[in-house]
């Protein structure tokens, strides 16, 4: 592929699409089904020596029912928390498993 600068004619001044790429930036998750995103993300990296980023987000879901006490609700979320914190880790050895090698952030 070729591509012009403003005033030049096209192909006197060829630049590599491929020169754009030096940064990628992809979801992480610990569902085994995300798996191939990760992938395509580090092979489109290893492809074009770009530097590639994993963001991995989660959220505690609310509490589906109310507690007049509020004495569930401390429990829950403590629970909900330590499940959070291991999607978390997965995703980020998930992460560093598939980029062995890449620049990554």
């Amino acid at each position: 592929m070729t591509v012009g600068l403003t005033g030049a004619p096209i192909g006197s001044t060829p630049l590599c699409a491929a020169s754009g790429v030096r940064t990628i930036l992809t979801h992480v998750c610990a569902v085994p089904g995300e798996a191939p995103r990760l992938r395509a993300a580090a092979s489109v990296a290893r492809r074009f020596d770009a530097t590639l980023y994993g963001v991995a987000a989660e959220m505690i879901p609310p509490l589906a029912s109310g507690d007049a006490t509020g004495l569930l609700e401390g429990e829950w979320y403590l629970q909900m928390r330590t499940v959070t914190e291991q999607n978390l880790r997965s995703a980020k050895a998930q992460f560093e498993a598939e980029t062995h090698g890449l620049k990554t952030r």
